[in-house]
């Protein structure tokens, strides 16, 4: 199976450093033109599956690539929502950013009050990644989904560690490809790869990273 994975295009929160979660927000006018890029790039691709999650700013970017696969039914899952992040969600990030630092446990142990815990997105991304590979051994499939759920999901695949996370943030439209053999096991052939936007936007994405996390 070819697995072709990329976060959706830029919202306002995102560009406001806002936490969105499961709240269904919509791509800014940037983010629609990252969605048309990121389509742009992926237009010679065969895919034969089409997967988002079920928010507004998934599905956009999902429905912009597919304009060039016009023979690909989307299907979306709630699934492949973003972490549920319970009372933050619709707060400035640096209130969470602060409550994990408080609480003293690694980020990916810490529950949301009414949300998930990154250890319980990541097993849900891998319930939903062996059901692909069950049903889609050698097929090529999109998923269009959000930043915590495919790095949740890439590090259970590679059973990282908390302290290895950086490597699979994923900036807006980020792609990342996997491999997987008729043995089931992956390879990783691209990873976050943002080559297709503008320069001043991997520049930021890069600060943000330092910044961030």
């Amino acid at each position: 199976m070819r697995l072709i994975l990329v976060r959706h295009g830029e919202t306002n929160e995102n560009k406001n450093k806002v936490v969105q979660g499961f709240l269904n927000t919509t791509l800014s006018k940037i983010g629609i033109q990252q969605a048309k890029k990121v389509a742009n790039r992926l237009k010679d691709e065969k895919i034969d599956f089409a997967y988002s999650s079920d928010l507004d700013r998934a599905k956009q970017t999902a429905k912009e690539i597919l304009k060039f696969h016009p023979e690909t039914k989307l299907i979306l899952k709630k699934e492949l929502r973003e972490q549920n992040k319970g009372i933050y969600e619709g707060k400035q990030s640096i209130n969470l950013h602060k409550d994990i630092m408080k609480s003293k446990r690694p980020f990916n142990q810490f529950k949301p009050k009414e949300g998930e815990s990154m250890i319980e997105l990541g097993k849900r991304s891998i319930k939903f990644y062996n059901k692909l590979v069950e049903n889609h051994l050698r097929k090529t499939v999109l998923i269009i989904s959000h930043g915590g759920t495919i790095r949740s999901l890439l590090m259970a695949l590679n059973k990282e560690t908390e302290s290895n996370y950086k490597k699979y943030i994923h900036g807006n439209t980020a792609i990342t490809i996997l491999e997987v053999s008729d043995d089931k096991k992956h390879k990783i052939k691209l990873l976050s790869c943002i080559k297709h936007l503008e320069e001043q936007y991997i520049s930021d994405f890069k600060e943000d990273i330092k910044k961030y996390y």
